[in-house]
């Protein structure tokens, strides 16, 4: 399997990334064109703590498997979801 990057995300993508900006956000692309969407918890939500890694096949389904997860507080700041 060769994934394919998104360079140019899509509005929902966008949306998406500015709602969880605490997550690195991916759509990505298998062979066959399907996509995979990916979120990782960045280093400043949670420093030193391992990583997390989320998969979906939609946007809709990674959002709500983030909207599940606990608040995140970054370093030295407040949680914009609490």
């Amino acid at each position: 399997m060769t994934p394919v990057y998104v360079l140019y995300p899509s509005a929902a993508l966008r949306q998406a990334r500015a709602r969880f900006a605490h997550y690195a956000i991916s759509e990505l692309h298998d062979e066959h064109g399907r996509p995979d969407y990916t979120a990782v918890l960045t280093e400043t939500a949670r420093p030193g703590a391992l990583a997390l890694l989320l998969r979906a096949p939609t946007l809709e389904q990674l959002c709500a498997r983030l909207a599940a997860q606990p608040p995140r507080v970054p370093q030295g700041g407040t949680d914009e979801h609490a």
